[in-house]
């Protein structure tokens, strides 16, 4: 860990280690980070994640949670995201 170098600002989940160079880099530069073709004459809003750090990082943490077969847990208050990270999770799996 002497070679990682991590930025002095904000909070480590705010950043994700790029294991091929060893440094820390914002959510939205990591493999995780995607965007959407979103249209809404074919899928309701409600249906679709907009990616942003945040929802990246859990999106991240949720699956490598799962992988290793651990329970989940979200809390926040209501209107947040809770409920479509999991469904957007379980749609990946049909």
């Amino acid at each position: 860990w002497n070679s990682v170098k991590f930025p002095s600002r904000e909070t480590v989940f705010d950043y994700w280690l790029d294991p091929g160079n060893n440094s820390f880099d914002s959510w939205t530069k990591s493999p995780y980070f995607y965007s959407v073709n979103f249209d809404s004459t074919a899928t309701p809003m409600n249906q679709v994640t907009v990616p942003t750090p945040e929802t990246c990082s859990v999106a991240y943490w949720m699956n490598l949670l799962v992988d290793m077969r651990k329970p989940i847990m979200l809390a926040g208050p209501a209107g947040t995201g809770k409920t479509q990270l999991i469904n957007g999770m379980l749609n990946k799996f049909d």
